[in-house]
């Protein structure tokens, strides 16, 4: 790989000039000549006169050998990998270094919590982080690590004078502070390519689209984010992401986090794959007393639930390569939980979580002392115990199994919930055979007739059959006053159904590793914060368990001026509530609030920088080709096609005949009962693992998880488990529409049966009721848990307030 005498004359006066290297200077040379760092240890003190010290052979893997040549040879500059620091930090010898002035990490990640050990050891050091490949000649950014920098990744800083840095998508485009992208570096330090090897060339160097002409950027492979003070964090590798559970992670966060944790004096966390061929994250950990239960209890705080390793391995020291990085080769073979003494579950609770961990780990017998995790437990087979437990009547959340060491002490506070409650058998009911929903004659008949009674003009009806579209079908008029028939591709307003589609964007931006569901959602938000500092996730977030604060969603006319969100969440004019707060710790209320999704819209236009409609109808309008959909809140007046227009009780069109929302991505999507077939059908494949769909089995799993006890609610969606599948979706209600898309309660898994009903009245929940009750009696085997029942027999509630007053 050819570099250019250019390039590293441009790094060795940088160096010279930015450290005030001189004669007086002794600079330590122990980097084997066969790395690029070499170049700088050599070059730099040659020409300022300073001396060069040669190490003694070894010592670059000998700390005490090392710190010896230091002291003995008054070595005023050293330059070391972390792996080697947090080593030296440890050797006795400090007090003899009195000459070191200045000390640069570069190589691998630097942590606060060592930098801060050897600025203690040396006050009067400075300590430099510098980053760069070998393909932009040694370095390409530097800082200067202030005292008492905070616990966690020390930036990598900014670019140096004639290098260039920029954090960039998947398509080249820049991305905005805080988010995470590849790391492009430019500039006069640029290599000239691989030698011999084109293809390699063409591929990593890059014209650069934002240069001037014949500007080229290295793609470097490592993900970076910028901070708000314009400083560059490095994150990990792209080649070192592995998927676990269907969601992309760095292994090198869940490192960073574990050297923060007390005790912890060095770690690596790799991939591992299990007996079953299942890949799982494994941390290797030199601490005095590597405990699993804690160390998983604090970066389950902190982490995704992907990223906390399903096993922790206690050293005694990191394996070094020669050039003093972690030796991954040399790392011992992972055990899941050796034998303990066995103690048998005693107590009914604690024998049913033993039988579900049993089936779900693939273990002849659990002890009533036994960790899930320390026997490769991890976030999806969390979602099938979570699963199997609410089967029985078991209030076991997410939460519960990362806070309680042991089974016994799980199985008492479930206990302690259960508040006298029974168990019930854990049934695995066979599906039925799919089979014809065949309505009677008289359908279409009795439908007209309780329309005309009723007041609602228009009908759209879906039905699905073995996980395939059967019937799309449209009866009545757009509007009461004007002759255009509702047909299969007829939009309508359809309210709350919004979230449910809205989560195919959210869980692929999961996926693809731009969002972490159990984040602090303020590490994303920039436009507006959480208040007092109180942490929510995204998963709490659109499980309606933030605790925030409600707002009282406002349905505006047409040409009516709203509020934006930022003024909602701040609660300044025009917007008239009071500023969201945080009422409840997160986690511990269900309340189905549009506020979660107003901070969520809010949320992925700050880190995607993306406008809310052009975003979804990329990620899922596009790719299920949902051509009659739109979340454009002006979708009316484009439309190809009328839209069906909303109506009142009494069969009138509402003022301005439909309304505008803020909150799109709570309320805003106009969609046909055609296509959001297409959605019902698409979920259902994700969650059978059926290749080609927008979401991974794991995500779609954790969409159709109830994450709240009681809730019937999974992430934007309704789910309900207690028909004997798993019926999910949502419904939605607006003012002068009634929408019964409820694949929450219309849609099943296991046999593919579903129906959607769209309706342009206020009146519509007659419609949506007998609709339903006709497709059950026609033995759909729809509808039939325990959510569907409590809807179908409860009284209305108000529509949602006007802004103008109607």
């Amino acid at each position: 790989m050819p570099i250019t005498h250019r390039g590293l004359a441009h790094r060795v006066t940088w160096a010279v000039r930015e450290h005030g290297l001189g004669p007086a200077d002794r600079i330590l040379h122990k980097t084997s000549i066969g790395f690029d760092a070499a170049g700088w240890e050599l070059f730099a003190p040659l020409v300022c006169g300073s001396a060069v010290v040669l190490a003694p052979a070894g010592a670059e893997r000998d700390p005490a050998a090392l710190l010896r040549s230091v002291a003995d040879h008054r070595v005023t500059v050293l330059q070391v990998v972390p792996s080697v620091l947090r080593l030296l930090v440890e050797t006795e010898g400090w007090g003899s270094c009195t000459a070191l002035r200045l000390l640069c990490s570069a190589g691998e990640q630097l942590e606060g919590g060592l930098a801060g050990h050897l600025q203690a050891l040396c006050p009067g050091m400075e300590l430099w982080n510098t980053y760069g490949p070998s393909e932009c000649t040694i370095d390409a950014t530097a800082y200067r690590v202030p005292s008492g920098l905070a616990a966690g990744p020390v930036p990598i800083g900014r670019p140096l004078p004639y290098a260039g840095a920029r954090v960039l998508d998947a398509d080249m485009r820049r991305v905005l502070v805080g988010v995470t992208g590849e790391l492009y570096i430019g500039g006069a330090g640029l290599a000239r390519g691989y030698a011999g090897r084109p293809d390699l060339t063409a591929d990593r160097f890059v014209p650069d689209p934002y240069g001037p002409p014949g500007a080229r950027l290295y793609r470097t492979g490592d993900l970076a984010r910028v901070l708000p003070d314009g400083t560059i964090q490095y994150v990990g590798r792209t080649d070192d992401e592995v998927k676990i559970n269907g969601v992309r992670v760095a292994p090198a966060e869940a490192r960073a986090a574990l050297l923060v944790a007390p005790g912890v004096r060095d770690a690596v966390v790799v991939p591992w794959r299990d007996h079953q061929g299942e890949q799982r994250l494994v941390a290797y950990v030199v601490a005095e007393d590597v405990d699993p239960a804690r160390l998983r209890r604090l970066l389950s705080a902190v982490l995704p639930a992907a990223l906390v390793p399903a096993l922790f391995v206690p050293l005694e020291r990191i394996p070094l390569t020669v050039n003093g990085k972690p030796d991954r080769a040399a790392l011992p073979a992972p055990e899941p939980a050796g034998d303990r003494t066995h103690v048998a579950p005693s107590t009914p609770i604690e024998r049913a979580i033993a039988e579900i961990w049993s089936r779900v780990l693939g273990l002849e017998r659990v002890s009533a002392h036994d960790n899930f995790f320390d026997y490769g437990g991890d976030s999806l087979l969390v979602i099938r115990v979570i699963g199997a437990a609410r089967r029985r009547g078991l209030p076991l959340t997410l939460r519960m199994l990362y806070e309680y060491d042991t089974l016994a002490a799980l199985a008492e506070a479930v206990d302690s919930l259960m508040e006298g409650q029974g168990m019930t058998t854990d049934a695995h009911p066979t599906a039925e055979p799919v089979r014809a929903v065949l309505l009677p004659r008289t359908f279409r008949r009795e439908l007209q007739e309780l329309m005309a009674s009723h007041h609602v003009p228009g009908v759209s009806i879906a039905l699905l059959r073995g996980g395939e579209v059967v019937s799309v079908e449209g009866y009545g008029v757009t509007a009461a006053d004007r002759p255009e028939p509702v047909t299969p591709r007829t939009a309508f307003q359809v309210a709350s159904v919004s979230k449910h589609v809205t989560m195919l964007a959210v869980l692929q931006l999961v996926g693809d590793g731009v969002l972490n569901l159990d984040a602090d959602i303020n590490r994303y938000l920039t436009t507006w914060q959480v208040p007092d500092g109180a942490r929510i996730t995204l998963r709490e977030l659109i499980s309606h368990q933030s605790g925030l604060s409600h707002v009282p969603p406002t349905n505006y006319l047409p040409a009516e001026p709203m509020p934006e969100i930022p003024e909602i969440l701040e609660g300044r004019p025009p917007a008239t509530n009071a500023p969201v707060r945080a009422e409840h710790p997160a986690g511990t209320v269900f309340k189905k609030t549009n506020i979660n999704f107003s901070v969520l819209e809010q949320l992925l236009l700050d880190v995607t920088g993306e406008p809310f409609e052009a975003m979804m109808r990329r990620l899922v309008l596009d790719p299920l080709s949902m051509a009659d959909s739109s979340f454009d809140q002006n979708h009316p007046g484009v439309a190809p096609a009328p839209v069906a227009v909303g109506h009142d009780p009494d069969g009138a069109p509402i003022p301005g005949r439909w309304r505008v929302r803020n909150e799109v991505a709570a309320g805003g999507l106009w969609a046909s009962a055609e296509d959001l077939a297409k959605v019902a059908l698409e979920v259902r494949r994700a969650y059978l693992g059926e290749p080609g769909t927008l979401l991974s089995r794991p995500l779609a799993q954790q969409m159709l998880t109830i994450w709240h006890p009681g809730s019937f609610y999974g992430l934007g969606t309704v789910v309900d488990t207690t028909g004997g599948d798993v019926e999910y979706g949502h419904g939605g209600r607006t003012v002068g529409y009634r929408v019964g898309y409820r694949v929450g309660t219309f849609t099943r898994v296991d046999s593919g049966e579903g129906l959607i009903v769209l309706t342009n009245s206020e009146n519509g929940k007659q419609v949506n009721t007998f609709i339903a009750d006709t497709v059950r009696r026609a033995g759909g085997g729809l509808g039939t848990g325990e959510m569907i029942a409590t809807w179908a027999h409860a009284d209305d509630e108000p529509v949602e307030r006007v802004a103008s007053g109607e």
